[in-house]
């Protein structure tokens, strides 16, 4: 009988946690606060109210940055995979963007946009936006080129060859790119409310981190990777059901 994938995910994560616990509980490292702590820490800082709201001002600036992202992502990626004087035109930026730390760039986005909300939902899209234009460029460009030539050959216009073979043929690059931006986007939040501003989930871990306070400090910790999971699990639904779409 084959087993689901979710029931090896499950025995993982239990196996996982059983360790953290008896680590926890034999007090092997400060850093490690048993399991059970953790969670009583998290069910504390609800029953206060403190998560409630910086978690989800954190989920807002997460999406809006990460859905312009996956937006603008694709787009340019499609130009610079298709049109030869577009990937001319913006290959230099991607490079030298990619292989630079963007938090460099965080007193520039303070002095654009300010250290309110806006600036947390430019960082964000900036860390995501450019794995989105380089998986979908090598997308593109690694379409099937005997059915762009069939298409042509039906005279297929160039927005027909865009939109039913290039860009379908793309789907699973593109996906890729969404995935890993969905990571890199929360990155980008919770640094940015870190640095710019100490506000939403990220401001909450640093003045936890400050005072030391490990238990709620690996709560939020593990809010945060939950922040990653559920978007990168929406992904992975959307992309099972374009490719049943794509084949159909």
């Amino acid at each position: 009988m084959r087993v689901p994938k979710w029931a090896d995910a499950a025995v993982s994560l239990i196996v996982g946690l059983i360790i953290w616990q008896v680590v926890g509980v034999l007090k092997v490292s400060i850093s490690f606060p048993p399991f059970t702590d953790v969670v009583k820490a998290w069910i504390m800082l609800f029953n206060k109210g403190r998560i409630q709201q910086p978690l989800l001002d954190s989920l807002y600036e997460l999406l809006l940055g990460f859905a312009i992202a996956a937006v603008v992502g694709v787009i340019i990626g499609t130009l610079m995979g298709r049109y030869r004087t577009a990937r001319m035109i913006f290959e230099p930026y991607i490079n030298a963007a990619m292989s630079s730390p963007i938090v460099a760039f965080v007193p520039i986005l303070i002095l654009i946009f300010g250290i309110g909300r806006s600036s947390m939902i430019a960082i964000s899209f900036l860390m995501a936006v450019f794995v989105v234009i380089v998986n979908t460029q090598s997308g593109i460009r690694n379409s099937e080129a005997n059915l762009i030539e069939m298409a042509r050959s039906f005279g297929a216009t160039e927005w027909q060859l865009l939109t039913l073979i290039l860009i379908p043929g793309a789907l699973p690059a593109v996906m890729t790119g969404l995935r890993a931006a969905v990571g890199r986007a929360v990155r980008g939040v919770i640094v940015g409310e870190m640095l710019i501003a100490v506000v939403g989930t990220g401001g909450l871990i640093d003045e936890y981190g400050q005072s030391f306070n490990i238990p709620y400090l690996w709560a939020l910790l593990l809010t945060v990777m939950l922040m990653a999971v559920v978007p990168m699990g929406v992904v992975d639904l959307a992309d099972k059901r374009l490719h049943h779409w794509k084949n159909g």
